[in-house]
């Protein structure tokens, strides 16, 4: 076992501050004499300090390798037994000695256990520490906050008071893990916890006499709790700009009233909402009031929210009903919360939790209906939405926060509205100024999108018909100029003004060698909608439709490269035209040998595709 000094005393109760005496008359004076009380004043020093250091929240005192009993886990709070040596599992329970009940040896807690290892524990005695705890405890408490010794299971934490009351400290976390945070501060003597609570019951009424009728308070009486208007000599004109009220502060001296050490205060009540509905008991709303170092001030004036029930008369600081005909609907309690907070601790441990005013976050959960602390919190999320266009739609989204932080909502879909040369709104739930909202559809309503129009040959010069492996073209000699003029016709339709026009081609080429991009030259005239009275039939056969100064040259890439094959077979694209509804394209496809080719290409396919432009 290691020499370890384990004093007889109480943890954490500083009784080890040496004392001597001063040099006497004819003393004989040495340096150890003369520096007795030095000496001493500065073990104290050093011993204050390391008190004072036991205070600090970042960081922790442990104890290394110290004998345990083999039932001793990690996360179990244990005890010193002066009789084995060892650390065991702590208990808290009174024992009786010659008659007399006192503390049993076990209640003594010394620390929690974070790791053990061949009957030795390495042990937190103060401090901050993260463990994974061997019990299962921990998983099952539901609860964070402070913890006290258990009475009926050795060495586990329980959030419950129990007798002797023997303060652990404080469950910060548990993660899904196993994992938790502990924040250990043994407390022993009578009742010294991480945080104390107090309620003191105001007087739920004016200091004097007061009715809804006149809603100003008379006959104010100094010498009675209540509420006083805030505009009193008694507050020497300290009441805040939008103070109604503020509380007699005589009587809050007599409830120990002190701000000086509190970490948090708030006002609880206890009211009905109506003569029927029985009393609910929740927090004040902390826009309704301010609480500084001069009093409790109210800031709202409406009957139904006054720090007193506005069903009643008061006379004198008593209630009286208006009726007396009808029963007492007047209950209305209220309770001023202290929360004072161990030194320090704010820093690991919440010691209040208020939502900001309209930020849209409200407390769930917590205990007693006061400012929260550390337990079982539950934050919810009330999102502040400004107010609804006057538009509904079925669906929103969250547009803009504006500069008072308020989230604007507007339609899921904040407007569709498409070019009228492109695909179609289909369908949409509802239309303004040509912009489409809700659930909408895009489409192409006439199904021509994607579709192939038929390409039509109307006159060949030097083409011959070609049949090539059973595929049947028309074949572009090598040994002479050859040309084809062919017709597209763009369907008629409403719903769109224009398309967008490829042409595309199949080339098959029977013997080995390369093309060049321009091997054929493409040339195009378009003839807008002509009217139904215009003969077209001359499109049909006269060459005339294609004089050359009304032509223009239409790009496509023939070109191919290392063709090693007799015969292989190639596609080309052409750029895309614009053409409106009932337009006619007229096509001009001519090879002018000689080129760089020197047999015969066979167009195979011909095909002119319509897309949304």
């Amino acid at each position: 076992m290691p020499n370890t000094f384990l004093p007889n005393i109480v943890p954490g109760v500083a009784s080890n501050l040496l004392t001597g005496k001063f040099i006497s008359n004819g003393e004989a004076v040495t340096a150890t004499v003369a520096n007795r009380i030095p000496r001493i004043n500065s073990a104290n020093e050093n011993y204050l300090h390391e008190l004072l250091k036991r205070s600090y929240n970042n960081s922790g005192e442990f104890l290394w390798n110290q004998p345990i009993s083999s039932d001793v886990q990690v996360g179990h709070f244990v005890y010193f037994n002066s009789i084995t040596r060892r650390f065991e599992k702590a208990l808290a329970k009174y024992v009786a000695v010659n008659g007399v009940f006192q503390e049993s040896e076990s209640s003594a807690v010394w620390g929690l256990v974070i790791a053990v290892k061949n009957n030795q524990a390495d042990i937190c005695t103060n401090g901050l520490c993260n463990l994974t705890p061997a019990i299962e405890c921990y998983k099952t408490l539901g609860y964070t906050g402070e913890m006290f010794l258990q009475d009926l299971v050795a060495g586990e934490p329980s959030p419950e008071i129990k007798f002797p009351y023997k303060c652990l400290g404080c469950l910060i976390g548990v993660k899904p893990s196993g994992e938790i945070q502990f924040f250990v501060r043994i407390n022993l003597t009578a009742d010294p916890r991480l945080h104390d609570h107090r309620a003191y019951e105001l007087a739920a009424a004016p200091a004097g006499n007061w009715t809804s009728d006149s809603d100003a308070i008379s006959d104010i009486n100094l010498n009675i709790p209540g509420w006083l208007p805030a505009s009193h000599a008694i507050f020497n004109g300290e009441a805040p700009v939008n103070a109604v009220y503020g509380y007699n502060p005589k009587y809050l001296e007599s409830c120990q009233w002190s701000l000086v050490f509190t970490s948090a205060a708030g006002l609880r009540w206890q009211r009905k909402s109506n003569a029927t509905d029985d009393p609910l008991l929740a927090a004040v709303p902390p826009e309704f009031y301010i609480i500084n170092d001069t009093t409790i001030w109210w800031l709202i004036d409406d009957l139904p929210f006054l720090p007193w029930d506005s069903s009643a008369e008061y006379t004198n600081g008593t209630a009286t009903p208006v009726d007396a005909l009808l029963p007492p609907q007047y209950t209305q309690r209220i309770w001023l919360e202290l929360i004072n907070m161990g030194y320090g601790l704010t820093d690991q441990i919440v010691a209040s939790l208020r939502p900001e005013k309209d930020s849209g976050l409200y407390i769930r959960q917590y205990p007693f209906g006061c400012p929260a602390i550390t337990g079982d919190l539950e934050i919810g999320f009330n999102p502040p939405f400004a107010p609804l266009p006057e538009t509904i739609f079925q669906s929103y989204a969250v547009s803009d926060i504006d500069t008072d932080w308020n989230i604007q909502r507007t339609a899921s879909v904040s407007g569709i509205k498409i070019d009228s040369t492109r695909l179609k709104v289909i369908q949409s739930d509802q239309i303004t100024e040509g912009f489409h909202y809700g659930k909408i559809t895009i489409g192409d309503p006439t199904g021509m999108i994607g579709r192939e129009l038929p390409f039509e040959a109307i006159h060949l010069q030097g083409v011959e018909e070609a049949v090539e492996r059973e595929a049947i073209g028309l074949a572009f000699p090598a040994s002479r100029a050859a040309s084809l003029l062919a017709r597209v016709t763009s369907p008629l339709d409403t719903a769109f003004n224009q398309f967008g026009l490829t042409l595309f081609f199949g080339i098959l080429l029977p013997h080995t060698g390369n093309i060049a991009a321009d091997i054929f030259k493409l040339s195009y005239r378009i003839i807008s909608n002509p009217p139904a009275t215009q003969d077209i039939s001359k499109f049909n056969t006269a060459v005339q439709a294609f004089p050359e100064s009304q032509l223009q040259p239409l790009n496509c890439d023939f070109q191919v490269s290392s063709n090693t094959y007799l015969t292989s077979y190639y596609t080309a694209q052409s750029e895309k035209l614009v053409i409106k509804p009932g337009d006619i394209l007229l096509l001009k496809m001519e090879r002018t040998p000689p080129d760089n080719f020197p047999d015969r290409i066979i167009i195979l396919r011909k095909s002119a595709i319509l897309h949304a432009n």
